[in-house]
């Protein structure tokens, strides 16, 4: 997997919407095979998330594409709790975990993913502006680009140190709190700066949200195997199991997930 020599746009235009129905696909025959062929429908729910590494593990991702990726493996696994898992004895659920959920911890895979943010960033606008060229599509300007690079460089050192901080367990959505803009900074300037924080700040945001209702399902594969049940990674804390109804709730404090109702 690389993505040398590949530009941006190559990179999520036209490969994205066919990845994307390349994965429909699969998902639909995993489906249509899993009561005649359980391995066949594991394979090719396997497959589908396996597509989403060509936008992840690559040299330089960026939260583009691991959104793209994220998405489309939410829809396997929320497939895979839907479909499969209340039709599946506990002892068989090893591989179809393994096939599902990615081992890299989070702030490892964070990480990555805003160093090539930072690439991305300093490769299309950054230098676009000081070639004479059209950053951000010709929409924005960044007059003050020695500005730009030293506040954007400080937005990413604060990403990254709180991923850091926190241990590889575990998922930063505070980082998303960026510092104020300088004030000194021109109009132009400052509104290209937004703008990156606008993208950055939401990406963060919907990224923790989609890994806390990942986690929740390995917790709930976890609860069915009679394993230990991983900790949310955002949060930092338990799952909420209830065996009597056999239910499993987000931590407290957590808004906008879904229980899971185990089989």
């Amino acid at each position: 997997r690389s993505n040398k020599g590949i530009s941006f746009s190559k990179l999520h235009g036209t490969s994205t919407r066919h990845a994307s129905d390349f994965i429909r696909i699969l998902r639909a025959s995993a489906r249509l095979n899993f009561e005649s062929d359980p391995e066949k429908a594991l394979r090719h729910l396997k497959a589908s998330v396996s597509l989403t590494d060509h936008f992840t593990d690559i040299e330089a991702p960026n939260m583009l594409g691991e959104i793209i990726a994220v998405g489309a493996r939410r829809g396997a696994q929320k497939s895979f709790q839907e479909n499969f898992l209340p039709h599946l004895d506990p002892d068989s659920l090893a591989p179809w975990n393994d096939a599902l959920f990615r081992k890299e911890p989070p702030a490892s895979e964070y990480s990555r993913i805003i160093k090539g943010e930072w690439n991305y960033i300093m490769r299309d606008h950054a230098l676009a502006e000081l070639l004479g060229k059209q950053p951000f599509d010709g929409e924005i300007r960044i007059p003050d680009l020695d500005g730009f690079v030293d506040t954007y460089a400080s937005v990413i050192l604060q990403s990254a140190t709180g991923a850091a901080a926190l241990g590889p367990d575990r998922f930063d959505v505070a980082s998303a709190q960026f510092q104020a803009i300088p004030s000194d900074l021109d109009p132009d300037t400052a509104h290209a700066l937004r703008e990156v924080y606008r993208g950055m700040t939401g990406i963060i945001e919907a990224l923790g949200n989609t890994l806390t209702e990942s986690t929740m399902e390995q917790a709930a594969i976890a609860a069915l195997s009679g394993n230990p049940m991983p900790l949310d990674p955002v949060s930092g804390k338990p799952f909420q199991w209830d065996p009597a109804t056999r239910t499993l709730t987000a931590p407290e404090g957590t808004d906008g997930i879904d229980p899971i109702k185990v089989p």
